[in-house]
């Protein structure tokens, strides 16, 4: 897919090659208002992002990909350095209904730019995004995490024209994700759960009070409708799991025992689809209450996890839990979440990780084959116990050591190359990981004999002669035989016999 990209010319170039490809600018849609009412207009955003000002002059707004030819930026628009520009329902709805006027779509909608060439023909650059239901007068804006991941979630207030305001979070939050329990591979299984929690300071209805079957939802990586009469009052939590709490009692005891549940905090499911191990997305969404019945979804809430960094690593099967750092910051954001001992149902507690250092063997060590070798490592836990140190080489995990010393005595190691370095989990299942050491064991050279023809024999010239030799390798097998008549190769043997 990398090697294609749209034609720069509009219709293609049948029968010919496209020109070569405009630089790629790198101005956008910033930030946008669809959902407003008097004296408010809907309004759309375009920022450039260099240090140069630039001339857009002719370039289209539209909302809708497949008619990009909507709305023409006047002559002149020229966007300052770091600059905005502001463009209204007075500049691309000036007919309502009459083509090609548009107005955003309060229940969700398209917004697109389009770049032009100097002949002011379309030229390949289009940049925008399909979006959802909206809130009336809450615009959404572009949102970059720290690993590079573009958003557009609602902002927590207008902010046209000037750099945008942070991601508007609450009034409910995914709290804590338990996407990869212990000891099993599975997915969707009951020892998974989703928390969420209330940070504001009233009771959240989790229905529209004028329409009580329009409820709010989990969607994407698993789906829920929380049911008619669900509430969250401030300050608490509910956890949403994957099983039936009130039809299969034995395992919700089994659930509350396993992760402690506190009296009184509501267990609800099952959802449906699963947490993916390696990573998923969940979104939390509400219905727009003002739109009355069947009202179109808007996001409350968004995390798109992994299983790797950025995010932390060590939630994935270890039997540590995702929580999130601070409540009332953004969710899509893998510095607001760490790794911890599950804390369902209450308040996450923020853990300190453990350091480790591997300081045996020293780094770039050779070995002669065979041998042993002798891994130590030093670990501590400012906030806490180390509870074990696991070795690995090259992602294969040798030993797990539980006491000090945390050393290991690698008994026969292969020759070659190694890899190693050591992990320590703490008592709240923190992990950290030290930096590698390289290693090589160095093996001793394959003994290898001429069998024929013997030392001294003669021979009759222009007659067959057998060259046969036999080799042993020290470790491994051999992996090929070379026979020479003084300089000149005669063959290259890759298996016995080697004649």
């Amino acid at each position: 897919p990398e090697r294609w990209r749209p034609s720069g010319v509009v219709h293609g170039t049948p029968g010919r090659a496209d020109p070569p490809r405009p630089p790629r600018p790198p101005f956008l849609i910033n930030e946008f208002l669809a959902h407003s009412t008097d004296p408010q207009e809907d309004a759309i955003e375009l920022h450039n992002p260099t240090d140069a000002p630039v001339d857009m002059s002719g370039w289209f707004l539209t909302d809708t990909f497949a008619v990009p030819q909507k709305f023409r930026l006047p002559s002149p628009t020229i966007l300052p350095a770091r600059g905005f520009a502001v463009f209204t329902e007075s500049h691309f709805n000036p007919t309502p209904g009459q083509s090609p006027s548009f107005a955003l779509g309060a229940d969700g909608d398209d917004v697109w730019l389009f770049s032009v060439d100097e002949a002011g023909r379309l030229s390949g650059y289009v940049q925008g995004l399909d979006f959802e239901a909206t809130a009336n007068g809450v615009s959404l804006g572009r949102h970059t995490n720290s690993a590079g991941d573009v958003d557009y979630p609602p902002m927590a207030w207008l902010t046209l024209g000037e750099p945008n305001a942070a991601p508007r979070v609450g009034p409910i939050v995914i709290s804590e994700i338990m996407y990869h329990p212990a000891s099993t591979g599975a997915t969707n299984q009951p020892a998974s759960f989703i928390e969420l929690a209330n940070i504001s300071t009233t009771n959240v209805s989790l229905a529209d009070p004028a329409a009580p079957n329009n409820t709010w939802r989990l969607r994407d990586g698993v789906t829920f409708a929380f049911p008619p009469g669900a509430a969250l009052p401030p300050g608490h939590r509910l956890l949403v799991v994957g099983f039936d709490p009130d039809a299969d009692a034995r395992t919700r005891a089994a659930f509350v025992s396993l992760y402690g549940v506190p009296p009184g905090v509501p267990l609800l499911g099952p959802w449906e689809g699963g947490l993916a191990n390696d990573g998923d997305t969940l979104e939390l969404a509400q219905p727009d209450a003002a739109q009355g019945q069947d009202s179109p979804s808007m996001l409350v809430d968004k995390v798109h996890y992994l299983d790797r960094a950025p995010w932390p690593a060590g939630a994935d099967g270890s039997g540590a839990s995702l929580q999130r750092r601070m409540l009332d910051s953004y969710g899509n954001e893998p510095t607001n979440w760490f790794a911890s001992t599950p804390t369902a149902g209450a308040a996450n507690q923020p853990n300190v990780l453990p350091t480790v250092q591997l300081t045996a063997p020293s780094e770039e060590v050779a070995f002669q084959w065979p041998a042993e070798v002798l891994l130590a490592a030093s670990a501590e836990d400012s906030d806490g116990r180390i509870i074990r140190v696991e070795f690995f080489n090259r992602g294969q995990k040798l030993a797990e050591i539980e006491e000090a010393p945390y050393t290991f005595l690698w008994t026969n190691p292969p020759p070659g190359s190694h890899l190693l370095k050591a992990v320590a989990v703490d008592d709240r299942l923190g992990t950290t990981t030290s930096d590698a050491t390289e290693i090589t064991l160095v093996a001793p050279p394959p003994v290898v004999r001429l069998l024929a023809p013997a030392d001294g024999a003669v021979l009759l010239a222009g007659s067959t002669i057998t060259v046969a030799a036999e080799a042993e390798p020290a470790a491994g097998q051999i992996d090929r035989v070379r026979l020479f008549a003084g300089p000149t190769l005669l063959a290259e043997l890759l298996a016995p016999p080697f004649e």
